[in-house]
């Protein structure tokens, strides 16, 4: 038996050989392109979850900042009405004492 050969004539696949070629250029630019994208959220939402630790730490500070506020200024306005009881009868018998003088 003899050998067979055949040849295939690959000229009018050029076209196909060049779009396959420029879109798999295409569709590798493109899959880097997506992996930055998809670095750069995931690097933006760590910066967030990092940014919400920090100001919810600063969130529960200020709350117990302002507890304590209201604590003092309730504190304050029980001084200031036992001050302003004793100024009142203060007054009070200041006023008797001249009524009974006159």
């Amino acid at each position: 038996m003899g050998q067979v050969s055949f040849e295939v004539d690959l000229a009018p696949f050029k076209p196909y050989a060049l779009r396959l070629f420029a879109g798999g250029y295409m569709l590798e630019t493109t899959l880097t392109q997506l992996e930055r994208l998809i670095d750069d959220l995931l690097q933006q939402n760590r910066a967030q979850q990092e940014s919400i630790t920090r100001l919810e730490a600063e969130l529960s500070q200020l709350r117990d900042d302002n507890d304590t506020l209201q604590l003092t200024n309730m504190e304050q306005e029980e001084q200031l009405s036992g001050t302003l009881q004793r100024l009142q009868a203060m007054l009070q018998r200041s006023a008797e004492g001249a009524a009974a003088t006159v």
